[in-house]
């Protein structure tokens, strides 16, 4: 046995310090083919839905234009955004960890995920922005082992062998 070494992990982190995507939101009693023409001007897959009091009442997404108006051959502009909304959004705080946020958008099957407080939307998130954060985080987690690994190669010239373990870990014999 070397002695103790520095374990390098992935840190654990909240959505306060992102710069979330700007919400764009639509009213319930809009046309789906003016939440299709919203969407595509601003280049989004996800719209929160507001009701008279302007507070959130639902999401809509791309998906369900598709499978709830374009499938069934229905007219965009004369469905309303009520009609195909999903109701009892899915939300975070800003202060809800980002391995919550992964887990709540794979219980529910979500990819947006609105971060309301007090009833306002401040900001989105999407399961894109989880992947970008989390692969930045594994690589620099893969390069402070390495450091770490080299460290202890120069701390003790005399440990040449490792080798991987079950799971992929490096075992230092």
């Amino acid at each position: 046995m070397i002695g103790t070494a520095t374990v390098a992990t992935v840190r654990e982190a909240d959505l306060k310090d992102w710069r979330l995507a700007r919400v764009l939101t639509i009213r319930d009693t809009d046309t789906v083919a003016s939440a299709a023409a919203r969407m595509a001007d601003h280049d989004v897959g996800s719209l929160v839905v507001l009701g008279h009091r302007q507070q959130v009442v639902g999401i809509m997404t791309e998906r369900d234009i598709i499978t709830k108006v374009v499938s069934q051959g229905s007219d965009p502009s004369k469905v309303s955004v009520a009609a195909i909304m999903s109701p009892g959004v899915i939300s975070c705080r800003s202060d809800t960890l980002i391995s919550k946020v992964r887990r709540l958008m794979t219980a529910h099957n979500v990819r947006h995920l609105p971060v309301i407080e007090d009833d306002v939307a401040h900001g989105m998130v999407s399961v894109r922005d989880i992947l970008a954060f989390e692969l930045t985080e594994y690589q620099v987690l893969a390069k402070k082992q390495s450091d770490i690994l080299g460290q202890i190669e120069r701390d003790h010239p005399e440990v040449v062998h490792w080798r991987r373990g079950q799971g992929g870990r490096i075992m230092i014999d």
